[in-house]
C-alpha cells in the first residue's frame, strides 16, 4: 500500500495497492486490487487529521483495512507493507 501525504497533512490522491501472490479476483468477481483501493480510499476520506498525522496509527489502520478486505474477498490475511511518503 502506498500513500502520499502533502506538506499540509492532506492525502495527495488516493492510496494504491500492488498485490503479489494473491488471486486477481475475489468472491465478488471484481478485481481484488480495485476492492482494496476503494476500501482504503473510503478510510482516508473519513479519517481525522490526528490519524493522518500519526504515522504509527495510519500504518496500523491501512494494514488492518487491507487484511480485513482480503479476508472477506479471498479468505486470506496477506502480509501487508505500507509506505507513506510525506512531502515537506
Amino acid at each position: 500500500v502506498t500513500l502520499i501525504i502533502d506538506e499540509n497533512d492532506d492525502p495527495l490522491g488516493e492510496p494504491w495497492c500492488e498485490i503479489m501472490g494473491l488471486p486477481e479476483t475475489g468472491r465478488s468477481n471484481a478485481a481484488l486490487v480495485d476492492i482494496l483501493e476503494a476500501d482504503l480510499a473510503q478510510f482516508i476520506n473519513r479519517a481525522d487529521d490526528a490519524t493522518i498525522r500519526n504515522e504509527d496509527k495510519l500504518d496500523k489502520e491501512l494494514k488492518r483495512i487491507v487484511r480485513q478486505s482480503a479476508q472477506n474477498e479471498i479468505g486470506k490475511k496477506p502480509e501487508v507493507t505500507v509506505v507513506v511518503s510525506r512531502l515537506s
